[in-house]
């Protein structure tokens, strides 16, 4: 970013947008106190909500673009469980398999 155009409050994104916020997963970084929000993987990979950067999203995320960018987003609201069918659940009931990745859990086979 050669030019800062957004006002004290806001974010510059990778687009030259301004926004408000800079949400996870995107990394907020503060330069010369300009506030940038960057888009961390290449432009070819999707940004998982975990920070990971992949060339596809895997089940069961759900792929979305933000400002030409791809991101694979956790289907589950706060709490809830993905499983492999796209379903979300309060839990993951014996035999499956509980596997947690940073906050968010996935029921497996």
């Amino acid at each position: 970013f050669c030019e800062y155009t957004c006002s004290s409050s806001q974010y510059l994104y990778w687009d030259k947008s301004c926004e408000a916020s800079c949400p996870l997963p995107y990394l907020d970084i503060t330069v010369n106190s300009e506030k940038i929000c960057n888009f961390t993987c290449a432009d070819t990979e999707f940004l998982q909500w975990d920070d990971s950067c992949n060339t596809t999203c895997v089940e069961p995320l759900d792929q979305s673009t933000f400002k030409s960018r791809n991101l694979c987003d956790f289907p589950c609201s706060t709490g809830e469980v993905a499983f492999w069918d796209d379903s979300c659940e309060a839990d993951c009931p014996a035999p499956l398999d509980l596997t947690h990745v940073g906050a968010e859990a996935i029921c497996n086979y």
